[in-house]
């Protein structure tokens, strides 16, 4: 009997195993035109347990971009809750977004693409892990401003919602971008590397006079 996996974690391994296919077949196939018998098939699972867990591709699209904010919104939580420099926070950040869309480019396309296409950003921040990642951003502005690091007038929530639109952009503008074989990896290096710039820009200290 110690052999026998706990039907909580079967349950658990199972879910997962139908999650991990939607996104495959979201990345492939689009929101639109797929099924959740698509689903099934690529889960290796029948159509009837997919309905049992998740209802219908909807809910099935929901839980992929939930599921995924939740643990973006937690990293991005205790980066801006440790001691690091504001600037050093937002590099992590987009460190930590980078290193996702290179290990996982169907995941982030599900998360940004599909799921963005039926809410974008400006609709999305009543979500409780958007808004929580806006105020984790809203709270390493304000810091900035109290090192007198921001340039005067500087708004710290607007900067929270504008960075997190211009990481979002970038990320979507790299896996949107033609590349000469599928299988090339995208330019991730000079995307994100342009995002830093304009974090620099807007939060950059006065010159002294």
């Amino acid at each position: 009997m110690s052999d026998l996996v706990p039907e909580s974690d079967a349950r658990a391994e199972r879910r997962r195993q139908i999650l991990d296919a939607a996104v495959r077949v979201f990345a492939e196939k689009g929101h639109e035109a797929i099924r959740i018998q698509d689903v099934a098939d690529q889960a290796g699972v029948a159509y009837g347990l997919v309905y049992h867990y998740f209802g219908t591709k909807d809910a099935l699209l929901k839980t992929v971009f939930d599921e995924n904010w939740a643990i973006f919104a937690e990293v991005v939580d205790r980066i801006t809750s440790s001691d690091r420099s504001p600037e050093d926070a937002v590099r992590a950040v987009l460190d930590y977004a980078f290193g996702a869309l290179d290990a996982f480019p169907d995941r982030m396309k599900v998360i940004l693409l599909e799921y963005g296409r039926h809410a974008r950003l400006g609709g999305a921040l009543s979500h409780p892990d958007v808004a929580r990642v806006v105020a984790c951003l809203e709270r390493t502005f304000v810091a900035s401003a109290e090192q007198g690091a921001l340039v005067p007038d500087a708004n710290p929530r607007a900067l929270a919602v504008l960075f997190l639109g211009a990481l979002e952009g970038a990320i979507v503008a790299t896996l949107a971008a033609p590349r000469a074989a599928p299988t090339e990896p995208p330019d991730l290096s000079a995307v994100r590397a342009t995002v830093l710039a304009l974090f620099r820009g807007v939060t950059a200290r006065p010159p002294s006079t």
